[in-house]
């Protein structure tokens, strides 16, 4: 009697990643995908920013923006406007002498001495 055999298996080609385009472009995607914030590890001096479209919120950390002082010849005009008070203003160009650039001036100090009061 006769045996009969199987034909012998042809191996098995492993996949390269050019091979897989749709592996890839999943991969890239999950890349680009912002990740999530949790809520938590915003540490008690960091700012959470409403960007000026309304529709995406910022996360700053208090090392990024301690970590740039203002020049000298802008700290007195900035120094005046705590000195009467503000806490939070929008600051126009050249609207204070040696201001040449918008910006806007947050008085953290004073918003952290109104949140602490019982």
């Amino acid at each position: 009697m006769a045996t009969r055999r199987n034909p012998p298996e042809a191996p098995k080609k492993k996949t390269s990643p050019r091979q897989r385009p749709a592996a890839r472009v999943a991969k890239a995607r999950a890349q680009r995908q912002p990740k999530a914030v949790d809520i938590e590890i915003v540490g008690p001096d960091d700012l959470v920013i409403l960007g000026p479209t309304g529709k995406k919120f910022f996360w700053v950390k208090k090392e990024d923006y301690e970590s740039t002082e203002l020049p000298q010849d802008v700290t007195p005009q900035m120094s005046v406007l705590v000195g009467q008070g503000v806490v939070l203003a929008d600051v126009p160009a050249n609207s204070l002498p040696g201001v040449g650039c918008a910006c806007l001036l947050m008085n953290l100090a004073s918003l952290r001495k109104s949140s602490t009061k019982k």
